[in-house]
């Protein structure tokens, strides 16, 4: 799904590994997720990752192909399969204007106070 002209993609990678490989995986996705990842659950943890931006991102199948090169390098008794990943494009919002529209002035007294 390539993105209209201006617009930023990004990926949202989840890979689903036993509790003892979730340090080996998160490790892993890093080269690939430098604003960092995220985990999730006991067992199995769910890491989260985010690649881009993106103006052309790779496609699902090619940015499934990254992570699993990347996770072929965790030693097979750690990760003794290859665990489920799911990537999923997002396209990029402009944030401060998803709080703005979000948050309204609040009156105090003669104060008022708002989002800049």
């Amino acid at each position: 799904m390539p993105a209209a002209c201006g617009e930023r993609t990004w990926l949202r990678v989840t890979v689903d590994c036993p509790p003892d490989a979730a340090d080996a995986v998160t490790v892993a996705l890093l080269p690939l997720s430098p604003n960092g990842v995220t985990t999730d659950g006991d067992a199995p943890v769910r890491i989260t990752a985010w690649l881009g931006p993106y103006t052309s991102p790779p496609s699902v199948v090619e940015a499934e192909r990254m992570v699993r090169e990347r996770l072929a390098a965790i030693p097979d008794d750690l990760l003794p399969a290859p665990p489920p990943i799911e990537v999923f494009p997002v396209h990029e919002e402009d944030w401060i204007e998803v709080f703005r529209a979000q948050h309204r002035p609040v009156r105090i007294g003669r104060i008022v106070i708002k989002p800049t």
